[in-house]
């Protein structure tokens, strides 16, 4: 079951030296670590003023692997009822794993977003209910905990990063 009468997007499976990823709709999902799923999902998203999330319009797709890593770029388009908002995309998996996803977004005029940025999705299994470290992008660390059970809230703000 998929949840929605839209077909599935075309998925493109892309590896970094022990890390592999499936890239749909411009997003990276199913992220792994020598085969154990460490993050369901990376994706720079557009919510506009009722929080609908509109698909990406992608063009300019580049999809270069070689030396045991990857390079995806794009550009895309998210069209709401309140205008369109042109970004564009660099993904890059080097050979030890690191995975960079860079989304710029320029508008051409006065955009109304709720939300627009990064959005990381964490697998349940190993996360839930688990001790993480979380260092902030002023440069502050603290000691928190993952919700148990799915939280519609966010639960981390102004991350830098996330151990």
């Amino acid at each position: 079951m998929f949840g929605t009468l839209q077909p599935v997007p075309p998925r493109i499976e892309l590896r970094a030296g022990p890390v592999s990823a499936t890239l749909e709709d411009g997003a990276l999902r199913w992220i792994r670590f020598r085969g154990t799923e460490a993050l369901r999902g990376i994706a720079f998203l557009v919510r506009d003023r009722q929080w609908n999330t509109p698909a990406p319009l992608l063009s300019n797709l580049v999809v270069q692997e070689d030396g045991g890593g990857f390079r995806v770029t794009f550009d895309a388009l998210c069209r709401t009822p309140d205008g369109e908002l042109p970004w564009s995309a660099e993904i890059v998996g080097h050979p030890d794993g690191t995975l960079r996803f860079t989304g710029t977004a320029a508008p051409a005029a006065d955009f109304l977003t709720n939300r627009t940025g990064f959005v990381v999705l964490h697998p349940l299994d190993g996360v839930a209910g688990c001790a993480v470290e979380v260092t902030h992008v002023d440069g502050r660390r603290r000691q928190a905990r993952f919700p148990h059970f799915v939280d519609p809230e966010q639960c981390f703000f102004d991350l830098r990063a996330i151990a």
